[in-house]
């Protein structure tokens, strides 16, 4: 015991002032909330495609934000994102993660893009997905702090779209 008495008496310059920072560093850190919080310029979620008839020519299917007024799906969409088919997985799932630095409420739509231009053509809804007669799709807020998964089902066939 005396041996280890004499190293920290000897070291006591070094040992004190060590401690004493280590204990100011430990009180000094607020270890009360450890949650990570999204990044807030995007969203994630699955596309769920109900049927199996994917459109492979014409144009390609894609994520869309609508501005939030009484009728979104009339207008042009603010942003589209695309989806890759090769990105579907067994099932009709297709994962994304849609980035957006915008702000504001908006709905979201898979959609059908022809390559000639024009409305696209929207074949789900959050909130709504495949429903002809739902009048309440809901919005997605921005910056979007949630971690939430935004998931749509959608159809592949256009012939069955909502506008």
């Amino acid at each position: 015991m005396k041996p280890l008495f004499k190293f920290f008496k000897l070291h006591l310059s070094f040992f004190l002032p060590l401690s004493l920072i280590t204990m100011f560093l430990i009180q000094s850190c607020d270890m009360t909330d450890l949650t990570v919080q999204p990044k807030g310029d995007y969203i994630d979620g699955t596309a769920i495609f109900i049927d199996s008839n994917f459109i492979r020519s014409g144009g390609h299917y894609g994520l869309a934000l609508y501005n939030n007024n009484p009728s979104p799906f009339g207008y042009q969409p603010v942003f589209i994102d695309t989806i890759n088919l090769g990105g579907i997985v067994q099932g009709g799932y297709y994962k994304y993660r849609m980035n957006w630095s915008g702000s504001g409420a908006y709905f979201a739509a898979v959609v059908w893009l022809r390559n000639a231009g024009g409305m696209p053509i929207v074949l789900g809804t959050y909130g709504c997905d495949t429903s002809h007669s739902c009048s309440a799709s809901k919005v997605i807020a921005f910056p979007n702090f949630t971690g939430a998964n935004y998931n749509i089902t959608c159809w592949n066939d256009t012939l069955k779209s909502l506008y």
